[in-house]
């Protein structure tokens, strides 16, 4: 590995010749000498908002005749967990272990690199015309704009603001377009005024399927279907569906329509 990659492991506690203790299994050397040198180590990536935890154990899978070994996952507020995963090629994965996985590196030390990197790799199983109608209203992985005044108008007005709603309007807030769906409809992202809107915030059928705390985020056809995150950011329609365990799923999900 370069220099430059050298001293960013460093900064996360990794030195020369570290060798963690952990129960060596029958399986991929590549995977075992991985997790002794960097289990237990952990990255956040400030710019793409990934964070990365390196693990101690091991478990084998096997994924479309691809033999992955998980060494660690990827943690993103917006697109929510996945694992990283290692091949006897030296490969690397990001994989939900059932549908989807990519290969992000061919080698760990490019793997290094991408992860130090701005690169924001993870798309999880999101439609490719998801995307684009994202990229079409102004939205990117890495949007993250300023809302403070959005969150003290709301706190001001006694509506509580989580964590999972602060990042949700930080990456979309102030977006709208049409979904790209048989039937295209107009969706917009709420403002603050229309979250302490009372025809918004109280919805029957939500207080009786969702026991967490929420406020709506998005409305499609200006109130025909409106949706809602929770504390621990899934998304709900206004019935108390569930159309999304994280936000990139619910947002799939709504711009399907």
């Amino acid at each position: 590995m370069n220099n430059e990659i050298y001293e960013q492991l460093k900064k996360i506690g990794w030195y020369p010749n570290r060798k963690v203790s952990t129960i060596k299994p029958n399986c991929l050397k590549c995977a075992v000498n991985f997790i002794e040198e960097y289990g237990g180590l952990r990255y956040s990536n400030n710019n793409t908002s990934m964070h990365y935890q390196f693990i101690k154990q091991f478990n084998i899978l096997y994924l479309n005749e691809i033999e992955l070994v998980p060494i660690g996952f990827v943690t993103n507020s917006i697109f929510g967990t996945l694992g990283i995963a290692i091949n006897k090629y030296e490969e690397i994965y990001v994989s939900d272990y059932k549908k989807y996985h990519k290969k992000i590196a061919n080698s760990i030390e490019m793997f290094f690199e991408e992860i130090f990197s701005d690169n924001f790799f993870i798309q999880a199983t999101i439609d490719e015309r998801t995307f684009e109608v994202l990229t079409k209203s102004g939205w990117s992985p890495t949007r993250k704009i300023d809302i403070s005044n959005m969150y003290n108008y709301i706190i001001s007005n006694n509506v509580p603001f989580f964590e999972s709603a602060y990042n949700f309007f930080q990456n979309f807030y102030n977006l709208s377009g049409k979904t790209w769906g048989e039937d295209a409809m107009d969706w917009r992202i709420f403002d603050e005024y229309d979250i302490i809107d009372k025809k918004y915030i109280s919805k029957p059928n939500i207080l009786h399927y969702v026991e967490e705390n929420y406020i709506p985020i998005c409305t499609l056809d200006n109130g025909l279907i409106n949706y809602y995150i929770t504390t621990t950011g899934k998304i709900y329609n206004e019935m108390g569906t569930l159309v999304g365990n994280n936000i990139m799923e619910g947002i799939n999900s709504i711009l399907r329509n």
